[in-house]
């Protein structure tokens, strides 16, 4: 019968096939002379990367996928991107305080509010201020 890995048993433990207690059970059976009672899940799995005896794989790189943190940061804030909508709105007309504002003529606002404070996200303080 094939002897089942530390790696392979960790690699239970992240799948969820394994509890975290029961990893360090067998891990202290198999490797009394580095594993303590007193040692955790995670002290476990230290150990036994130290002593190379648990390896991780390496994680494919991604060629399409976007991550989160690799988008580009706002370079306007939330607030200028309000007041972008609310003068945008009232320049085609729609005054908030006294109607409602249809989904379509909000989402029309809103991009050209973007695409204003992308190119200058000072635009609407300018035009309030009337430079």
């Amino acid at each position: 019968m094939r002897q089942v890995t530390a790696t392979e048993k960790y690699y239970a433990v992240l799948e969820g096939k394994i509890a975290k207690k029961e990893f360090v059970r067998q891990m202290r059976q198999q490797y009394p002379m580095y594993i303590s009672q007193y040692n955790g899940f995670d002290d476990t799995v230290q150990i036994l990367k130290n002593r190379q005896m648990i390896f991780e794989a390496q994680k494919p790189a991604f060629s399409e996928a976007k991550v989160y943190d690799d988008r580009p940061a706002l370079t306007y804030s939330l607030d200028a991107l309000d007041r972008g909508i609310r003068i945008e709105l009232q320049t085609m007309g729609i005054d908030m305080a006294a109607q409602t504002v249809k989904a379509e003529e909000f989402k029309q606002a809103e991009k050209k509010a973007k695409d204003n404070l992308e190119k200058d996200a000072n635009h609407y303080l300018n035009l309030m201020a009337g430079e």
